[in-house]
């Protein structure tokens, strides 16, 4: 998350895209994916948090990642929850008119799926996140950076 030039290097795209369009469609995908998401609530709000612009256009710290390092909850026989915390987010989620998926992403097999992987996506952009935040912590800026190991 936030490596739009990284990903602009990187990608094979058909149209000619800037980072604020890329920030876009990957805030579109992770919106779409926290919609279809069945699973921990933690990691629905980490995500939720992630990609909600910050006010001042800042990077903004996460507070919301304490439980990051705990173990992802396994097995079919998991609790039934409400899905309250996400609808009063999503109230006062103006920037969603910017990059609602159902707009941004056309294509309804993509769609379909994403649907299928959201739950893959999400755990992965957190323990990405994680993998920066933690466990590398400043050597992740030097390695971005370019600077060698030793």
């Amino acid at each position: 998350w936030g490596r739009w030039k990284d990903i602009l290097t990187h990608g094979r795209f058909k149209w000619h895209l800037n980072e604020k369009d890329m920030e876009m469609i990957c805030r579109a995908l992770l919106v779409y994916c926290v919609k279809h998401y069945k699973g921990d609530e933690k990691i629905k709000s980490f995500i939720w948090e992630l990609i909600t612009p910050s006010k001042d256009g800042q990077a903004q710290t996460l507070q919301n990642h304490s439980g990051l390092s705990a173990p992802v909850p396994r097995g079919r026989k998991g609790k039934k929850t409400k899905n309250q915390l996400l609808l009063p987010e999503l109230k006062n989620a103006d920037w969603l008119a910017t990059c609602n998926p159902e707009v941004v992403l056309h294509d309804d097999g993509y769609k379909k799926h994403l649907k299928q992987h959201c739950n893959k996506v999400l755990l992965r952009v957190r323990m990405l996140y994680y993998l920066k935040a933690e466990i590398l912590g400043e050597a992740a800026d030097k390695a971005f950076e370019g600077t060698p190991a030793r």
